[in-house]
C-alpha cells in the first residue's frame, strides 16, 4: 500500500511504529514501512483486514487529523465482522460504514458526530433511520443506549419527530428485571 500524504504518515503508523505494531499484533501479520509505503506479509484474509484497517484509518486522518489505538482497535474489530448479516438489510460490507460521514449521527455530541465503531452499530443505526421502532437488546456496555439518544437528538433537530420522551432507568425489582418503578404520570413526568 502507498500513501499519497506524507505528512500524515506519522499519525497513521503511531510514535514508533505503535499502531503498525498493534496491527502486526492483532491480525497477525508482519507490516514494513519503508517511507509512505508499507508491504504487508501472512494470510490472505489477514492481509486483507490490515489493508482494510489501514485504508480506513489514512481516511479517518485526513478528514480528523487525528487517530488513536482505539480507532485501530475500533477498526480491526470492525473489518473482523465485515460479512456481518444485518437482520434489516442483509449482508453488508461493515468497513464501508466505519467513522463514515454518511452513516453517523450528526451533531448530537457537542456539535460533534457520532459514527458506528462496529458492524452491529452500523446496523443498529441503519435500523433506526428505516423503522418506526427498533429494540437494541445486548451486553451492557455496546452503545445501546448512547446511539439511541444521539439518534433521537438528530431526528429531533431535523424535526422528523416533534418531542422525545425519557423515562427514568430500568431497576432490578426481584425476579422481574427490566421493572420501571412507578405509575404511568410518574414515568412520563
Amino acid at each position: 500500500m502507498t500513501f499519497q500524504d506524507n505528512s500524515l504518515i506519522p499519525l497513521l503508523f503511531g510514535e514508533h511504529n505503535a499502531h503498525l505494531s498493534y496491527l502486526e499484533k492483532m491480525l497477525d501479520v508482519d507490516i514494513a514501512n519503508r517511507g509512505n509505503t508499507v508491504s504487508i506479509k501472512g494470510s490472505a484474509k489477514a492481509m486483507q483486514t490490515t489493508e482494510a484497517v489501514l485504508q480506513m484509518m489514512w481516511n479517518k486522518l485526513q478528514k480528523d487529523n487525528d487517530v488513536s489505538i482505539s480507532d485501530f482497535d475500533a477498526a480491526v474489530k470492525f473489518a473482523r465482522g465485515e460479512r456481518t448479516a444485518s437482520p434489516v438489510n442483509g449482508p453488508h460490507q461493515a468497513h464501508e460504514n466505519f467513522l463514515d460521514e454518511k452513516a453517523a449521527i450528526k451533531g448530537s455530541s457537542g456539535g460533534r458526530s457520532v459514527a458506528p465503531r462496529s458492524a452491529n452499530q452500523s446496523a443498529y443505526i441503519e435500523a433506526m433511520r428505516t423503522h418506526d421502532m427498533v429494540f437494541g437488546v445486548g451486553p451492557a456496555g455496546t452503545g445501546k443506549t448512547f446511539l439511541a439518544v444521539a439518534a433521537a437528538v438528530e431526528m429531533y433537530r431535523a424535526g422528523e419527530v416533534e418531542r422525545l420522551v425519557f423515562t427514568r432507568p430500568a431497576v432490578e425489582a426481584g425476579e422481574r428485571l427490566g421493572f420501571l418503578p412507578g405509575d404511568m404520570l410518574e414515568k412520563i413526568d
